[in-house]
């Protein structure tokens, strides 16, 4: 019999000594419950498979795993700290006092993508299909759903100005300086929504106010010529807004806000009520088996800050797609809207610059709806898709003056096929396809019944060698209004060279190309004391762009840091500009013969230098940083400015310096040649937020000579003075503070824009908002 020893009698008495212990301290501590979804910080989407653990100082209590939508449910002993861990994440951590506040609750655990800003960020409008941003050989700027709805954005051409090198005035996008301010004429920006133009077919103007803002995932700007790949709009490049990919959890977003115009700093409002906004925005997703569903609306209603100024608009879209089998996909997307809206164009004076002139104010009843089926189909290497459209716009409009009527209504038919192919072989992929479209506009403001059409075949080859990455592409195009017709070959190419896994220089050429529109031929109407009249031998402008760039990621601590540097050239043949003159023999309506009309006024150039910046991470524990900003400096310059483009009914020349307010340095109109813009925010726990953006012109400096000369001066007041108070710059600073609360379903947000209340002017005649305070409640699961 074996004998043993006290100290191995007693061990079975210390052992139930220490799990009693230990299991008294567990009961007095308690069973702590974490139910919890990791979700991908920059799409929302579910994060399956992520590795969490738990921790009682460095000793592991128990490891789990996420399922396929994310979620984690565990009871736990006593824990001081959790690590989430997934590849191509960065790891996240949890400890202590900040376990009390966020564990110990349902929430929602986001999760930064490990190359967040250097090299994983995916995008879709350079080559038409998903490749990485740091593989393009143009440069593009992205802006996430994040700033959208932290600013308290209601149009989309509100939040372009927050990007780098962009800027919208009265509607009209430019990037680098490639367009001034030329009321009325068409883009050379094409907007898209999906993958689909969304601007007008007579006028080719952007739909600001139609696109849907409440279910957006991502924004991508191409700047410079695109247009092998999207034709005649992206002369100067493009902007593409995409909507969230729709999951299987059901998710539902709901904002809603109340704001109001502060009182100028310098200058009498126009009245001394009370001039607010308010708006309730929402939209609802789900995938349900093989289809997949997004409804989004809005209800929106500002009246302004400028007399007669306001803006009430009603929308509902829908999003239906069906997953015929693996291989086909068909779908339909639909939006409606109705709007009622008002404007002037220009100031009584510069003391009364928020009074309309002769207190002549237009409104519109807007009604606007289009319809999109499309079918993709997708077999091993090859993907085909056919998109469809049909958008009619109706605009009935009243200036009080039956001799002016500008109502108009148009028809737009656009369809496009396109096909994607890899070449595995040869590590290369082609993109090609075919455009068809008509638009059809009948109008007064155009001179009655127009018709425009456009066909095109387009091509592009992107090829894929070790480090180095080309492509090249040619878009041939038919583009005919009523019955003359033209046609345009374009070409582009590119490189791109990787020098390490965050970092590649690229550069490329590309030339582009913009045929005139129905309202910039036909166009016949008045604006107060401006007449505007057609011109229907107006050419087409072309152009090219040429640019190098250097893209370098980099990491300061746990900061995450994007900078681009890039060199650019562009220049443009007959660029078309409205320029006043007298082109008719006096009338009643007329005395003087004299308007604006848009003309090819010769050459131009811009040179320029970008620099931008993107940032993410982590500050501390607790607080973690995100942000954007860039430099722009450019000299836009015209390259004939003695060259006579048109003459007037009595044969007197018109040039670039007898037609320029400030013909010094051949600088092109309506252009601020130094921008300095950026925003930060910076998040607490993920749950409070501060941010600030803040945008800087140096001013435009040379505008057409006819506003501040005899007859327009006579009428419309104070124009150069108006310049010069932004002689110095125009500097605007926006602010905003929000908290998350109830699970982080529910945020609130006080949103200032122009804190200091600045008062300037840009573009003439025309005075920007004053300071505009909102508060923001959003609700979303």
């Amino acid at each position: 019999m074996t004998m043993l020893t006290l100290k191995e009698k007693t061990r079975p008495f210390y052992l139930c000594l220490l799990l009693a212990i230990f299991g008294f301290q567990t009961k007095m501590q308690g069973q702590f419950t974490i139910q919890s979804q990791i979700k991908d910080i920059t799409n929302e989407q579910p994060i399956p498979n992520a590795l969490v653990r738990f921790y009682h100082g460095n000793t592991l209590i128990k490891g789990t795993i996420s399922d396929k939508n994310g979620n984690i449910s565990e009871e736990l002993p006593f824990y001081n700290k959790m690590i989430i861990q997934i590849l191509g994440y960065e790891t996240k951590e949890y400890r202590e006092d900040s376990l009390a506040y966020k564990i110990r609750q349902e929430i929602i655990i986001y999760l930064l993508p490990s190359n967040y800003y250097l090299t994983e960020n995916i995008v879709v409008s350079a080559g038409r299909k998903k490749q990485k941003q740091s593989s393009l050989t143009v440069s593009m700027e992205s802006i996430k759903p994040y700033l959208v709805e932290n600013k308290n954005t209601v149009r989309m051409d509100q939040i372009m100005n927050q990007i780098p090198g962009v800027n919208v005035t009265d509607g009209q996008a430019n990037i680098r300086n490639g367009s001034g301010w030329s009321y009325g004429a068409g883009s050379r920006v094409m907007v898209l929504l999906d993958g689909m133009p969304m601007m007008s077919g007579d006028a080719g103007q952007v739909l600001w106010s139609f696109l849907p803002i409440d279910n957006l995932a991502n924004t991508e700007v191409i700047k410079g010529a695109s247009s092998v790949l999207y034709g005649s709009s992206a002369l100067n490049g493009l902007i593409h807004i995409q909507s969230k990919e729709i999951s299987t959890k059901p998710t539902l977003h709901i904002r809603t806000f109340f704001g109001a115009y502060d009182y100028p700093s310098s200058h009498p409002s126009w009245n001394n009520s009370l001039n607010y906004q308010t708006g309730l925005l929402a939209s609802f997703s789900q995938k349900i088996g093989k289809n997949s569903i997004a409804i989004t609306g809005n209800l929106i209603e500002d009246l302004g800050y400028r007399m007669g100024e306001i803006d009430k608009r009603k929308r509902l879209g829908l999003v239906y797609e069906r997953e015929i089998n693996n291989k086909l996909k068909a779908g339909l997307n639909t939006n409606v809207m109705l709007g009622e809206s008002g404007s002037f164009l220009l100031w009584q004076s510069l003391d009364s610059g928020y009074t309309a002139l002769n207190n002549e104010t237009t409104m519109s009843i807007t009604e606007r709806f289009h319809i999109d089926p499309y079918l993709h189909y997708k077999h091993k290497n090859s993907s085909h898709s056919i998109r469809t459209r049909y958008l009619h716009i109706n605009n009935q409009i009243n200036q009080n003056d039956p001799n002016n009527d500008q109502s108009n209504s148009s028809n737009y038919l656009w369809g496009e096929y396109q096909l994607n192919h890899k070449i595995e072989s040869i590590q290369a992929e082609i993109t090609t396809g075919l455009l068809w479209s008509h638009v059809s506009s009948q109008s007064p403001l155009y001179n009655g019944f127009q018709t425009s059409s456009n066909k095109a075949a387009f091509f592009q080859l992107d090829k894929h060698w070790k480090k180095l990455k080309f492509n090249v592409g040619v878009r041939l195009e038919e583009y005919s209004i009523n019955k003359t017709s033209e046609k345009k070959p374009v070409f582009r190419s590119g490189l791109n060279y990787e020098i390490n896994s965050v970092g590649n220089i690229r550069t490329s050429f590309g030339q582009g190309y913009r045929f005139p529109t129905i309202a910039e031929q036909f166009i016949t109407t008045t604006v107060g004391p401006v007449s505007v009249l057609p011109n229907p031998d107006l050419a087409s402008e072309t152009g090219w762009n040429f640019e190098m760039g250097y893209s370098q990621g980099i990491s300061i601590k746990n900061i995450k840091v994007k900078a681009d540097i890039t060199l650019f050239r562009m220049e443009y043949n007959n660029m078309m500009e409205f320029t006043f003159g007298q082109w008719l023999e006096g009338t009643t309506q007329n005395p003087l013969g004299v308007g604006f009309k848009s003309l090819n006024v010769g050459r131009s150039r811009i040179d320029g230098l970008e620099i931008s910046v993107l940032a993410a991470g982590k500050i501390n524990r607790q607080w973690a940083l995100e942000g954007l900003g860039g430099l722009m400096f450019t000299n836009p310059i015209s390259l004939e400015p003695d060259v006579v483009f048109a003459k007037s009914f009595y044969d007197d020349p018109y040039t670039f310096n007898n037609t320029s307010y400030d013909p010094s340095n051949n600088r092109l109109k309506y252009r601020a040649t130094k921008q300095y813009k950026f925003d930060i925010q910076s998040t607490y726990r993920q749950r409070a937020e501060v941010g600030i953006s803040y945008r800087y012109s140096n001013g435009i400096r040379n505008i057409d000579r006819a506003f501040v000369s005899f007859p327009l001066n006579t009428s419309i007041k104070d124009i150069e003075q108006g310049l010069l108070n932004t002689a110095l710059g125009i500097h605007i600073f926006d602010l905003r503070i929000g908290y998350q609360f109830v699970k982080q379903k529910i945020k609130t947000s006080l949103i200032v824009q122009n804190i200091s209340n600045k008062i300037y002017m840009e573009r003439p005649a025309d005075l920007r908002p004053p300071r505009l305070l909102v508060l923001q409640l959003r609700y979303q699961i």
